[in-house]
């Protein structure tokens, strides 16, 4: 929709090509763990014990159908949940660049290798 509605400058097509990469690469990691069988246990580590989720998906492969085993901790569940609630965020700004006619390179910066809103300041309209 963005290309067909704006005319886009190499800086806005990065940008886009991140939140598209970033949108599609969360959409495929959700899938796999809401399409997964899952079972609940205890990892030992050390003399301590770590709840876990092990999940299990089955799929296809050159010999047929394979098992494919995931051990995943409640930090990286969480840190999914971030990413995707971070990924909105852009979508959200976005597409007020697009309902609005802001730039998109404009409203975002990058910063710690990946894009982030870009703060501006609140401009109060007396009516």
């Amino acid at each position: 929709m963005c290309g067909e509605t704006l005319q886009l400058l190499d800086a806005d097509r990065r940008v886009l090509k991140y939140l598209f990469s970033e949108a599609q690469l969360l959409g495929k990691q959700r899938n796999d763990i809401v399409h997964s069988s899952w079972a609940v246990a205890l990892l030992a580590q050390g003399e301590d014990k770590i709840p876990v989720g092990i999940k299990e998906k089955l799929h296809r492969n050159k010999e047929g159908v394979a098992t494919k085993r995931d051990i995943l901790k409640s930090e990286e569940i969480i840190s999914l949940v971030e990413r995707t609630k971070e990924c909105s965020d852009l979508f959200s700004q976005l597409l007020s660049c697009v309902s609005f006619g802001d730039s998109i390179d404009g409203s975002f910066t990058y910063e710690n290798n990946k894009w982030k809103r870009k703060q501006r300041p609140v401009q109060i309209i007396d009516v």
